[in-house]
């Protein structure tokens, strides 16, 4: 549990941390493990619970606008996302 705080464990045993059971209706407690198991992996360094690697790079290159431009042609093209 290197780098993460000593109360980590004991937050994610309260009650609105919990996930809902399958087939209910999503709630907060569902979204919140999905940030646990990211935090956990990129500064406690746990393993991926689906064996997806950690993307590495430099953004450098899309400060420039270039990953906004793409986006909003996939906008123009196929509306928006909400």
């Amino acid at each position: 549990q290197a780098g993460l705080p000593f109360w980590w464990n004991y937050f994610w045993k309260l009650p609105f941390t919990q996930p809902g059971k399958p087939g209910e209706k999503l709630r907060l407690g569902d979204t919140m493990q999905i940030f646990k198991a990211n935090i956990e992996e990129i500064y406690g360094g746990y393993p991926s619970k689906d064996g997806t690697p950690i993307a590495t790079g430099s953004l450098d290159g899309l400060t420039d606008g270039t990953m906004y431009l793409a986006l909003n042609a996939f906008q123009q093209e196929f509306g928006p996302i909400y």
